[in-house]
Formats: structure tokens, sequence, C-alpha cells
């Protein structure tokens, strides 16, 4: 199978850029390192007929590393929480197979939502401890 179009955020640098990877997670992984032993994806945004969406892949334990994070810590447009370490952007099609980000996906726009962040181990305390709500 070919390699596919990602982008690749890097917080601590505030760099984005473009690389061509491989499919499988095992690529996700090399991309996020900093030890990154699971990945989850965070859908960005649905292009609506095209078939595709745009997903951020980040680590998933990135929280319960070391503070501060070796790789930083970053916002990304309107979502409330901060994502931890690297970020990995790439396409979806609707089987939920991995593809190539469209061309009007670059990593100028990809800087434009991303920002980097400070990160308080009291902010990260919350963000990992569950809250327990009663109806």
């Amino acid at each position: 199978m070919s390699k596919f179009r990602a982008i690749v955020f890097n917080p601590s640098l505030n760099e984005a850029e473009v690389m061509y990877i491989d499919p499988g997670l095992a690529a996700l992984y090399e991309c996020i390192g900093a030890g990154c032993q699971y990945v989850e994806a965070v859908l960005v945004g649905g292009c609506g007929q095209t078939g595709f969406s745009i997903d951020m892949w980040v680590d998933e334990e990135g929280f319960l590393q070391e503070h501060p994070h070796p790789k930083g810590y970053f916002r990304l447009g309107q979502f409330p929480q901060p994502f931890a370490g690297r970020a990995v952007f790439v396409a979806s099609n609707t089987s939920g197979g991995r593809e190539s980000l469209p061309d009007w996906m670059t990593p100028e726009l990809v800087k434009s939502q991303a920002t980097p962040v400070e990160v308080t181990p009291e902010e990260i305390e919350r963000i990992i401890t569950p809250t327990i709500t009663t109806l």
C-alpha cells in the first residue's frame, strides 16, 4: 500500500509540516513520538458530500506523561480542552480508512488553528480525573 499525505503539528516548535506516511498505526506512533503507545482520533472536520473527514490523531495518554510534556501542549480551534504532544492530521473515508489529505489542507492552515499553550499541573489533573455526576 502506498504512503499518504499527512500534516504533523509540533506544538513545542509551533511547526507544521507535510509528511508522507505509511497507512499503519506504527507510522502514527512514530510521527507522534515521545513514547506514544496508544493513539486517539479526533474528528476536526467533515467534508460534506465528498465522502471523507479530517481527523487529528494524538497520543491518547499524552496527559499522563511527565509535566511539562516533552513535545508541548496546544489548543485547536474551538475545542475547549488542550491536547498534549504532536498531532497528525489525515483524511478518513466513509469506511474509516485513512487516506491522503486534500491539497487545500496546508501546514499554514493547521498553524492558523493550532495554538501552543502552557498547561498547569492542576489543569492536567482536572483533565485526567473522571467527573461523576448524579441525576
